[in-house]
């Protein structure tokens, strides 16, 4: 924890605020598309078949969650180079 204190130093009220951030539209994005989902096989087949309801919407869940992975990993990169750390080419020096 101490060397995650020390990278983001300086940093973290804007991590922050972009953490939160992208979960909210991921949260919201989610939230509409179950609420689209919903009301489109409702209107087809006039009730809820929950089974392909629950698939697809995990299906789509899948999209956000890899864009917060996506930004995380951005975010730490950035960091890293901000900081003076590892480049991409040397990645087994972090051990060192």
């Amino acid at each position: 924890l101490t060397r995650s204190a020390a990278l983001t130093e300086g940093y973290r009220l804007p991590i922050f605020w972009l953490t939160l951030l992208c979960t909210l539209l991921s949260w919201s994005f989610i939230f509409f598309v179950a609420l689209w989902q919903g009301l489109v096989f409702r209107l087809i087949w006039g009730q809820l078949n929950l089974l392909i309801i629950n698939l697809t919407l995990a299906a789509i869940s899948a999209l956000p969650t890899a864009f917060l992975f996506i930004v995380s990993a951005i975010l730490y990169y950035d960091l890293r180079k901000a900081r003076g750390g590892v480049r991409l080419g040397s990645p087994a020096r972090v051990f060192d």
